[in-house]
């Protein structure tokens, strides 16, 4: 047996067990209001002709409403332990998780799973998947994960650069964006048990994060800076920083000040959007890559600029832009946002917009 099997199986049946609740709280659901529809329709108007089972569906029709609060939280914490347990089946040994090859570890009915990313992504995709884990309440001391964590942990750790601090290899446009989600990554994890073996490598993280900066500004693809910024790469590095200063890591004011300086640089103060690289840019897209994602569906660059916003307690001409960030993220949630549209092969499904969605605790003090 691998290790954390047993108490994979554990927690696969938990959340098995819970999904036959919420089915048949479900079920319970819909025959309670169909019999009181039903007695409606026989009757006129409910209570003309009281009876014993008209009685026995109301209390059930009342029960089951309150219920179905409770599932929705429940079928919420099924979809996240569902979302671990895969990410947990999918970890490499030695604690990484492989973008371009994670699918050898699928049975062999599930190979020819597309999705494969490229293997320069590696430290930013472990990153993300740590993240998922931390931010679920999973700990190096948690009861369940513990084991995942801490190799995740490790993995990353052993890929960082002791000389300049940056985790990760240098290697095409990728590279700042997995340094960035790595250092919030370890920030998080220093945080949450309070290990100060991670203050070290954390600070140093964080000192390549300053000097890659563009002075007066953000960051983008290159280190050292070459004067280029966009909000994509910026939010990342601030939401490194935020999460070192929460760790207690020094972080230079100077570099969450040029972050944000951007990013009301590139804010359209009329309409609340944020560009990429312009002021109410759309989002960038790779040719041939994502074009299924039309930028004009979303608003992945506000949601980020909001999220930044908000985490730095930003106040930007009062409330008035936050407000502004605000509607326009409301209104890019379509009605089919979860279906792609088969006729164009389009999908309003943006992860990364999503993914940016602001806490709605949040979100209450942007409106």
């Amino acid at each position: 047996m691998k290790e954390g099997e047993e108490g994979g199986l554990d927690t696969a049946n938990r959340i098995q067990a819970t999904i036959e609740l919420i089915e048949q709280g479900d079920q319970l659901c819909a025959i309670a209001e169909e019999s009181a529809a039903s007695e409606e329709d026989a009757s006129g108007k409910p209570g003309d002709h009281p009876s014993t089972s008209l009685q026995e569906v109301t209390k059930n029709v009342v029960v089951h409403s309150e219920f179905r609060a409770r599932q929705r939280a429940l079928k919420r914490q099924t979809t996240v332990h569902r979302g671990l347990a895969w990410l947990a089946d999918h970890q490499d040994k030695d604690g990484k998780w492989d973008s371009d090859k994670f699918m050898k570890h699928d049975a062999a009915t599930q190979e020819g799973r597309v999705g494969a990313g490229q293997p320069e992504f590696d430290v930013g995709v472990t990153a993300l998947a740590l993240l998922a884990f931390l931010e679920s309440g999973e700990t190096t001391e948690s009861q369940v994960y513990e084991g995942v964590v801490a190799k995740a942990r490790d993995w990353l750790l052993g890929q960082q650069d002791r000389a300049t601090g940056l985790i990760g290899e240098k290697v095409g446009h990728s590279y700042l964006y997995c340094h960035g989600i790595a250092t919030q990554a370890l920030c998080k994890v220093m945080r949450s048990t309070d290990d100060l073996s991670l203050k070290e490598p954390c600070e140093r993280a964080v000192g390549f994060i300053a000097w890659a900066r563009n002075e007066g500004a953000g960051w983008r693809y290159e280190s050292p800076p070459d004067g280029t910024n966009d909000t994509s790469v910026t939010g990342w590095m601030l939401f490194a920083l935020y999460a070192a200063k929460e760790a207690g890591i020094s972080v230079p004011e100077d570099a969450i000040e040029g972050g944000l300086i951007w990013i009301d640089h590139v804010t359209n103060k009329e309409t609340g959007r944020v560009g990429y690289n312009t002021v109410g840019s759309p989002s960038s897209r790779m040719l041939d890559v994502n074009d299924q994602y039309p930028t004009d569906k979303t608003e992945c660059m506000t949601a980020i600029g909001l999220h930044c916003r908000l985490l730095g307690g930003k106040d930007v001409e009062g409330s008035f832009i936050r407000r502004q960030h605000a509607d326009l993220l409301k209104k890019a949630l379509p009605p089919d946002a979860w279906e792609p549209n088969t006729e164009k092969e389009l999908s309003h499904n943006d992860m990364y917009y999503w993914y940016h969605w602001p806490d709605p605790r949040e979100l209450v003090h942007a409106l």
